[in-house]
């Protein structure tokens, strides 16, 4: 049984609040915030609003207040042995920061490439990793660490839009090693024992084990559903997907 692909990625994933992307590490290749109305997505936008001074002394006491509980909160972190981002870090640094969070989480990813967006609502790090073994992650650098694949973001975007095409689709990964899924995916189908010519690939959504299912598209031929379990590839073609009840929008009666 598949679970759909906005469902389970909402759910993987805390709301984040970003701060503003240092200006050393990469945070303007991670653009793509979405609507400030949407607090379910992974990350929430920084605000565009114009500031607008206010003297008073009741607006300076507010801050002052934040800005106390951010730095008590930061200490807290530091007391545990958490992460803390440094202020303006420098492109190796992000990397290395990537690589240390994606090896926590249990991850196979040798970190080529990395962008930091900002934090979350605990003030934990977040990057973005591009891997030299296939799809990159969102990472959080939270005890815990979290994660969530690239191509699983834009398949829940691609869900939504299917929906409605305008959609927000909140935070999307932006590092350019990460926008194009068809060669790892087409690589995984062959694995699998693929052999048309795989020309569409894309999340659809996870299964009842908690796998990704990724889905392709022949040119000549019905698509399949590919999911890894237990180091293995299960392969499913269109006819057995939809005679289960399920969808394949890469059937070529539909295509």
């Amino acid at each position: 049984m598949l679970i759909g692909a906005c469902a389970f990625l909402l759910a993987a994933e805390p709301a984040a609040a970003q701060k503003g992307a240092p200006s050393g590490g990469g945070g303007d290749m991670a653009q793509g915030w979405s609507g400030a109305n949407n607090p379910g997505y992974l990350f929430d936008p920084p605000s565009n609003t114009p500031i607008t001074r206010d003297n008073t002394s009741g607006s300076r006491l507010n801050r002052q207040r934040e800005e106390e509980r951010r730095m008590e909160e930061r200490r807290r972190r530091v007391e545990r042995g958490e992460m803390i981002a440094p202020d303006n870090p420098s492109p190796a640094e992000v990397i290395a920061a990537a690589q240390s969070v994606a090896a926590s989480a249990g991850l196979n990813c040798s970190v080529v490439a990395a962008a930091h967006p900002g934090v979350d609502a605990q003030e934990s790090p977040i990057y973005e990793a591009a891997c030299t073994e296939g799809q990159g992650y969102l990472l959080i650098a939270s005890a815990p660490p979290q994660s969530i694949g690239c191509f699983e973001l834009a398949g829940a975007a691609a869900a939504a839009r299917l929906d409605n095409p305008a959609a927000d689709v909140g935070q999307q990964c932006e590092l350019p090693a990460n926008q194009n899924s068809l060669p790892v995916i087409g690589a995984w189908a062959r694995e699998a024992g693929v052999t048309c010519q795989v020309d569409r690939a894309v999340v659809v959504g996870r299964s009842t084990a908690s796998n990704p299912i990724y889905e392709i598209g022949c040119a000549d031929a019905d698509g399949y559903w590919l999911e890894k379990a237990d180091g293995n590839w299960l392969l499913q073609g269109c006819a057995q997907i939809e005679a289960a009840g399920e969808t394949c929008r890469f059937a070529r009666s539909r295509s």
